[in-house]
């Protein structure tokens, strides 16, 4: 033992391996320092410190037959030990790949394409919002939507819908559970920081059938670069699964509504604000000037700007929908904007939709519905669309199509709780209580607070004369919302239960709110309540 460690000191082996490991400390000090100015991408850095693992085996052979004062010769064994770490460094740098540079982003990908023939279905999970400031999550948001628009122009790569993915945000689960969900054997993950005007965007490609990166991306620089690396990103993706694109095909991808970053910016916020309204459509009067000002600060830098001018007729008629403004302005700038919006982009799904809106919300029906299929045909992956067409179909008592479409729309867009509503209508108008109350409770589930779905299942069970199941609803909505014609309704549906104390309670709670005596004479219930000598007189009082 003693002899193996007086030659190790003869040889110097810890002398070099001192040096060894501390010129290779500064190399990645340095490394760390420069990779973010030169763009250096995370495979490159992966080369790098794998040289310098594979550096260290070889320093401490040569140390081993050099490091007494170079007496030794070059050795047979040395020269084997020196070529198996070479051969498995070359092994090692092609595992791990090539690093590619494009249009201001670099880039890592399988030295092999994963080629055609292959499964090529991807779901793009919303990217994760990595800044401080919770109102810089619209630009994730935004550039997640984008992204999925440019790699849905790749033919021969299958996406699952955008909205379909919604749900895995911030979910922590395994990718390959993630990916066997949404039957898909590619992901697309990453982040997304910004302050100011700095961006910094790690995107990867992961093939959930192996658990390993196909395709990784790290995108340094303004906003206004990023432009070129939507399009970098959809066409790099394009090269690693091994697709081959025409130069139509290229120029589609690069194509842009606008060149000025601003108004796309603007653009964006105004975008994420209207989503923000189809999740809950709990839309106060703020939150739509707000919507508004972005739509119109975007169109005022870029007045051909479709997406926006679309967006802003949307806006419009979300003031009429939820009864802000309701004046015959507000409709027709609403309708004049969506045929603005097509005018500049006939073949924009987001036109015909704001179309169709606006149509629908000047009683123009049968026009709303075709506008809404017009914009389902560009785009069948848009479940507002396909949501509101149900909607459209109810109203002209096509039920079976509703239903279709409904069904459509919560394929696509799953937490979208208005598709379950207006599946619950199409459903009620069937005849088809228990599903539609089924379906009124996915809405409940989804969102709480909505009013309209407590009621419409209330109103299932009271055609079955089930007063007890419909005051067991109402009283379910009274723990989160109380209004005078929930209180209205509790009275009166207690009235016909037989339960006369708990009725003159609820009424009079509802005429101390201001509610109307003339509703509850107009009710079903009417004879019930006057027939009652202690709610007659209540009605008397507050008459």
């Amino acid at each position: 033992m003693r002899s193996v460690l007086n030659r190790l000191k003869r040889r110097k082996l810890g002398q070099w391996s001192i040096g060894y490991l501390a010129a290779a400390f500064v190399a990645v000090q340095v490394m760390d320092g420069v990779s973010g100015p030169l763009e250096m991408s995370l495979a490159a850095q992966q080369r790098v410190l794998f040289l310098l693992v594979v550096g260290f085996f070889l320093t401490l052979v040569l140390a081993w037959y050099h490091g007494e004062q170079g007496r030794q010769q070059v050795a047979g064994a040395e020269i084997g030990l020196i070529a198996g770490l070479l051969a498995f460094a070359g092994i090692g740098l092609v595992v791990i790949g090539p690093a590619n540079l494009e249009d201001g982003a670099t880039s890592s990908a399988a030295e092999t394409p994963v080629g055609k023939g292959t499964d090529l279905t991807m779901g793009v999970l919303p990217l994760a919002d990595l800044s401080s400031d919770p109102e810089e999550q619209y630009f994730a948001q935004g550039l997640t939507s984008e992204i999925h628009s440019k790699l849905a122009r790749l033919e021969g790569l299958q996406l699952v819908p955008r909205t379909s993915t919604l749900r895995f945000a911030d979910d922590g689960r395994d990718l390959r559970e993630i990916g066997s969900e949404l039957g898909v054997r590619f992901l697309l993950t990453g982040g997304v920081y910004r302050a100011g005007d700095e961006v910094r965007i790690d995107v990867q490609v992961s093939d959930v059938s192996t658990g390993f990166d196909v395709w990784s991306d790290q995108f340094r620089g303004t906003f206004d670069d990023v432009f070129d690396f939507q399009s970098a990103t959809a066409l790099a993706i394009a090269d690693s699964l091994g697709l081959t694109l025409t130069a139509a095909q290229v120029e589609a991808i690069r194509a842009r509504y606008t060149d000025s970053a601003e108004a796309y910016d603007a653009y964006l916020h105004g975008w994420a604000m209207l989503e923000s309204f189809h999740v809950r459509l709990d839309v106060p009067e703020q939150r739509l000037e707000t919507a508004r000002d972005y739509f119109e600060r975007a169109i005022t830098l870029e007045p051909e700007f479709a997406p926006a001018v679309a967006g802003l007729s949307m806006v419009e008629g979300y003031y009429v929908f939820h009864g802000v403004d309701r004046s015959d302005e507000r409709l027709e700038r609403s309708l004049e904007l969506a045929r603005r919006a097509l005018e500049m982009e006939p073949l924009l799904p987001e036109a015909h939709a704001a179309l169709g809106d606006a149509l629908y919300l000047q009683s123009a029906t049968d026009q709303a519905i075709e506008s809404y299929q017009e914009a389902v045909r560009l785009d069948e992956e848009n479940a507002v669309a396909w949501c509101h067409l149900a909607n459209a179909g109810n109203a002209v008592d096509d039920h079976q199509t509703a239903e279709a479409a409904a069904r459509r729309a919560i394929r696509l867009y799953p937490t979208y709780y208005w598709s379950h509503t207006v599946l619950g209508d199409a459903l009620v108008a069937q005849g088809r209580g228990d599903e539609a109350i089924e379906a009124y409770q996915n809405a409940m589930r989804l969102n709480p607070d909505a009013r309209g779905p407590y009621f419409d299942i209330a109103e299932i069970h009271l055609e079955r004369e089930d007063w007890e199941a419909a005051l067991a609803v109402y009283e379910r909505a009274r723990e989160r919302f109380v209004t005078t014609g929930l209180l209205l309704s509790i009275g009166v549906v207690s009235a016909a239960a037989g339960e006369i104390d708990r009725a003159a309670e609820a009424l009079e709670e509802a005429f101390e709110r201001g509610g109307s005596v003339e509703r509850v004479e107009r009710s079903s219930f009417a004879d019930v309540v006057l027939g009652s000598d202690r709610l007659s007189a209540l009605l008397d009082r507050y008459r």
